[in-house]
């Protein structure tokens, strides 16, 4: 059954790429895979796959090349050329081991080159929704890429290919003669600088031989990683994935542990080859932070012998200029001695034929010399003739003579330049040695600088932690010194507050001394108050015992007076006693 998938984000995707960025996908809109390895690294193969399940390739291919891609390239030639162009304007190669300057991309020169990208891309991919671009040249270009995909309105999505290092260089030198230090620091620079340019992008990375080995599971992992799904994941597309990818197409064989072992490989190489690797499972930052550094080694390695390695490139390249040009002049000198050649061998010809027939005519002349008389015309004739051919053939002994002096002077010239083409072969070779050794000795510089480097990481960290101590002690110093002059303002204030607390307490003093006095006065008066209390608590006591004794006579009184007003006589006299008060009223 067909498993055809539109192309949409795969929200169930949990890998987020590595970088201070996320790109979050847009739906509805273009998406570019773009394979940035390095050269034989398995990109051809990789943008095929690619390509089967369902990616829009450009609509003019590069033709395979039985001796070197016999299954084809899968790239644009045009993107080709353009790429190959465009270095050379920036002063570099497609094989040269340092990056482009940066300043290009800002120059005039690159706005052209943007232009000319952009027309590439919607001429080609106008119509597409998901379209792949393979270049192993794209990898130093990814600045102007992704101006001109921003400006096409597509979204990029990186896969990156690696390969044993080892690998990629015996295939180098099968195909370009390139030497094993060459190759790895090309290798190293280019796979450095393109895993740098993808941070913050989604990205996948993978290795050239699971691709061979398991091919599913590295498309999984790229549909994962780039939170796509495959528009053409069918059982076709299986089966064509399936012929097309084959081991008898890996043509050299290196493992891991081989490379570790080897030592004319820089350990750059090594370090640079696992921590890739280890980007196809983990996004630590700590990966990246030893790319980073190996990036630092090698730029600092490349501003000290890359000059000299430029210098000798530059020498090589005028004297093999110097070499084809001697050689096409040995050629057309050689063409020259071949046409003399043959124009002596026609001339000894010709003069074969006339040494013939100067001879028949001799023999004729014999034979009608022993004639009658009335041949002697004919004789006569004869003889002028043989005269004739005489003169011909001492004219044609002469061109020949003069030939042949040309020829030896033209094979004395050949022989020279032939000299000469040895000694510049053997400068040649001498400079070739001479760069050889250079590069040997900056992988051999390498080795050290990563010693020294370390130590110097080591002297660097042992540094940074001592400032940071003295940053501690320093921070703790002012804070000390912050809380001193807290301490000191609250002395201060305490200061002026004791002489205010003085200046209350002598008040305070005087205050109480005064209070003492008033104390000591109202004390007395107390003292005397006392005394005037115990005096009328006395009094008290005795106006008490009076107030019982006269209540005692008052009730006895009050009981008399009852008894008497109770008696007849009281009432009798109360007239009596009304008018005598009365008149005591009225008296008063």
């Amino acid at each position: 059954m067909t498993r055809d998938q539109s192309l949409v984000p795969d929200s169930s995707s949990k890998i987020v790429p590595p970088g201070p960025t996320r790109v979050v996908p847009q739906p509805h809109r273009k998406r570019a895979l773009l394979v940035v390895g390095m050269h034989r690294s398995g990109t051809s193969a990789t943008t095929r796959v690619l390509n089967l399940l369902g990616s829009d390739l450009p609509a003019r291919l590069m033709p395979a090349r039985p001796g070197d891609n016999p299954l084809g390239y899968w790239e644009s030639p045009e993107l080709a050329d353009l790429h190959d162009e465009l270095l050379e304007s920036a002063g570099s190669a497609w094989d040269d081991v340092s990056s482009l300057p940066e300043s290009w991309h800002e120059s005039e020169a690159g706005a052209g080159y943007l232009q000319r990208v952009s027309r590439i891309l919607e001429s080609n991919f106008d119509d597409s929704v998901l379209f792949v671009i393979k270049d192993p040249r794209l990898g130093r270009l990814l600045p102007l890429w992704l101006r001109a995909l921003e400006r096409f309105g597509a979204e990029p999505g990186f896969v990156l290919p690696v390969r044993n290092p080892l690998e990629v260089a015996a295939s180098l030198k099968v195909r370009g003669g390139f030497q094993l230090a060459k190759s790895l620091l090309l290798w190293l620079s280019h796979v450095l600088e393109t895993e740098r340019r993808t941070r913050g992008f989604r990205r996948s990375v993978l290795a050239y031989e699971d691709l061979l080995q398991d091919w599913r599971g590295v498309v999984d992992d790229i549909a994962r990683d780039l939170e796509l799904k495959w528009p053409r994941l069918s059982h076709q597309a299986t089966a064509e994935i399936s012929a097309f990818l084959s081991e008898k197409y890996r043509h050299h064989h290196a493992d891991g542990g081989e490379l570790q072992a080897r030592s004319d490989v820089t350990p750059w190489v090594k370090e640079a080859y696992d921590a890739v690797l280890e980007l196809r499972t983990s996004n630590d930052p700590a990966i990246t932070d030893r790319l980073d550094r190996i990036w630092r080694e090698l730029q600092t390695a490349d501003g000290a012998f890359g000059p000299v390695i430029a210098e000798s490139q530059l020498n090589l390249a005028a004297r093999g200029d110097r070499v084809v040009e001697l050689e096409s002049e040995v050629s057309s000198r050689q063409a020259e001695v071949d046409r003399l050649g043959g124009e002596l061998t026609t001339l000894g010809g010709r003069i074969t034929e006339l040494e013939s027939e100067l001879s028949a005519r001799q023999s004729e002349v014999d034979r009608l010399s022993e004639g009658p008389t009335v041949r002697d015309g004919r004789i006569a004739d004869l003889e002028d003739e043989t005269q004739a051919g005489s003169r011909e053939r001492e004219r044609l002994s002469g061109e020949l003579s003069s030939s042949r002096a040309e020829a030896e002077r033209f094979g004395s010239e050949l022989e020279d330049e032939r000299k000469r083409i040895d000694w510049l072969s053997r400068e040649l070779s001498a400079h070739g040695r001479e760069r050889e050794r250079l590069v040997a000795e900056l992988s051999a510089g390498e080795g050290e600088s990563v010693h020294l480097r370390e130590e110097l990481a080591s002297s660097r960290r042992e540094l940074a932690l001592a400032r940071d101590q003295v940053q501690l002690l320093e921070s703790e110093a002012e804070a000390v010194r912050r809380r001193m002059d807290v301490r000191g303002q609250e002395l201060a204030d305490s200061r002026s507050e004791v002489t205010r607390l003085h200046g209350e307490l002598e008040d305070r003093r005087n205050e109480t001394a005064h209070m003492t006095v008033v104390a000591k006065e109202r004390l007395r008066q107390l003292v005397a108050i006392r005394e005037e209390s115990q005096r009328l608590r006395m009094c008290l006591e005795v106006a008490r015992a009076e107030t019982e004794s006269l209540d005692l006579r008052l009730g006895k009184a009050r009981s008399e007076l009852d008894y008497m007003t109770d008696c007849r006589s009281w009432r009798l006299t109360r007239p009596l006693r009304w008018l005598l008060g009365h008149w005591q009223r009225r008296d008063r």
